[in-house]
């Protein structure tokens, strides 16, 4: 099974399967173990007026997980967990969270996780992901609402988690400068984008701005920009319904041929071999 930051799960494609909506009940000393196989799915859930501690073999508490956080947990994963006691829950009282069950795929098929262990977040919008989980669980677990709607209430929780979570990496990684440059290259259209207003966007030197911007993507910014046209350009050209012209164009690029030589100098194959 493949791996994946969840911080980098929005930058690739994906399929969801096998999901399964559970609103959990707990009382106060209640505990939960996975069995020795670990988790047989992906699990993303919702803290809502339950807190959880997570211990040992030992009974050492090692993380907590708070009203307000979301918890991922890889398939594969093993924990036990017991829910933490509040002074204002009367003793037969429960409280509920709000647990969605998934498989991940890749676009080849390959079965992903996006950590190798449980993951508590934080999220800075409690309310909106509050509602998103209540609106799933809402119209998934009724079996009442188009399965593929619900799918897509479920990509948009996880895509929004995983930008969320790459706009954390950035700012606590020291690259708060560019991520001016990051958020514009994700909201511009492609056939749009102009490498040179990338640094001024930033209000920081060129040379300074190059140098975060190459430590953090692995790539000068105008290669970087390139992979995202040739990525495109591939899918759009194997999609069968743009000549090569129109793929071109699409992109910025007002020469056609300029293009093939482009797209043949980063892929070894010409536009009209896809």
């Amino acid at each position: 099974m493949k791996t994946i930051p969840f911080n980098e799960l929005h930058k690739i494609a994906f399929d969801i399967h096998h999901i399964i909506i559970l609103n959990q009940h707990w009382e106060n000393g209640q505990s939960f173990t996975i069995s020795p196989n670990g988790r047989p799915d992906n699990g993303i859930m919702m803290m809502v007026d339950c807190a959880f501690e997570y211990i040992d073999a030992e009974k050492r508490v090692y993380d907590r997980a708070l009203p307000g956080q979301i918890v991922y947990s890889p398939r594969g994963s093993q924990y036990t967990c017991r829910f933490l006691p509040r002074s204002n829950i009367q003793q037969n009282e429960y409280v509920a969270d709000y647990l969605i069950n998934f498989i991940l795929i890749d676009e080849i098929g390959e079965e992903l996780r996006l950590s190798d262990d449980r993951m508590v977040i934080t999220p800075e919008n409690t309310r909106y992901y509050l509602d998103t989980f209540r609106r799933i669980d809402s119209l998934g677990r009724k079996g009442l609402y188009p399965s593929a709607r619900v799918k897509g209430m479920l990509y948009n929780l996880l895509c929004d988690i995983s930008l969320e979570l790459q706009e954390h990496d950035i700012m606590t990684r020291n690259y708060a400068a560019i991520y001016p440059a990051i958020e514009y290259i994700r909201e511009t259209d492609l056939a749009e984008l102009d490498t040179a207003t990338l640094a001024e966007r930033c209000h920081i030197s060129d040379s300074c701005f190059r140098r975060l911007f190459r430590e953090y993507t692995g790539m000068p910014p105008l290669e970087y920009v390139n992979h995202l046209k040739v990525t495109q350009a591939r899918a759009r050209l194997q999609s069968g319904v743009m000549t090569v012209a129109e793929v071109a164009e699409s992109l910025g690029f007002t020469d056609p041929s300029y293009f093939s030589r482009f797209y043949k100098k980063a892929t070894g194959r010409s536009p009209s071999e896809e």
